[in-house]
């Protein structure tokens, strides 16, 4: 068993002002509820607006709690790493979550990732959902009937996904692409023989947009997935 007492929990965003409250209020639930059923770890969330030329610093300021790291890259993955080396130097986390501004994580999305750290394992992937709200029934049936999201699963979602300070070592993090940066380094950590586990438990619920913030991202793998066509894993 590991001892966990730090959480770094990274947000990338891109003009996602009409999302983030969801979001981040998702958060503090997770967090509140983190700290019923586990006091002694502490939570730290970073938020970092990419090229953001909304009101999205707005939407995190009602959020004093929240880390906020600017950037220019205009690069998913290199928004990602960027929260990540920033918490490093602002928290020093044992084990860092990442999930996504137009997502609502779970309340014990928190807990698990910490009990799922505390058994030892260096990376964690989970699930996710479309938001049903956002999308035809017959839409929401298709995802279901193409996604049999059981534990040990084949898929990676940067919007549910955990990750030990020694993964982050080992691999040095996220590289900058501009889609799969997730994909990248979950192969990369599965590379150099650390533990990992795939979980169905908590799925992360989703925005279900058809055009994303990110070319080839998983708007666009939801949307050929919606419409029946081929897709490759997000």
């Amino acid at each position: 068993m590991s001892v966990i007492e730090r959480v770094g929990v990274v947000v990338p965003a891109r003009d996602e002002a009409a999302l983030l409250p969801r979001c981040l209020g998702a958060l503090d639930a997770a967090t509140e509820w983190l700290r019923v059923k586990r006091p002694h770890v502490r939570v730290s969330v970073m938020v970092v607006l990419d090229s953001c030329v909304d009101a999205s610093a707005v939407a995190v300021g009602r959020h004093p709690d929240v880390l906020i790291a600017p950037t220019s890259a205009g690069n998913v993955g290199a928004a990602r790493q960027t929260g990540v080396r920033r918490l490093v130097v602002a928290a020093a986390p044992d084990w860092f979550a990442t999930t996504d501004a137009d997502s609502a994580v779970p309340v014990d999305w928190l807990v698990h990732q910490v009990d799922a750290a505390a058994s030892g394992l260096h990376l964690l992937l989970g699930t996710v959902v479309p938001d049903d709200t956002e999308i035809t029934a017959a839409q929401f049936a298709r995802w279901q009937a193409r996604h049999s999201d059981g534990d040990g699963h084949g898929y990676v979602y940067g919007a549910n996904l955990g990750f030990s300070r020694r993964a982050l070592d080992a691999t040095g993090g996220f590289r900058p692409l501009p889609a799969h940066e997730d994909v990248d380094f979950a192969e990369r950590v599965k590379a150099v023989g650390l533990r990992w586990a795939a979980s169905a438990a908590l799925p992360v619920l989703t925005s279900a947009r058809t055009i994303g913030r990110t070319p080839d991202g998983f708007a666009g793998y939801l949307r050929d997935d919606l419409d029946g066509r081929p897709v490759r894993g997000a």
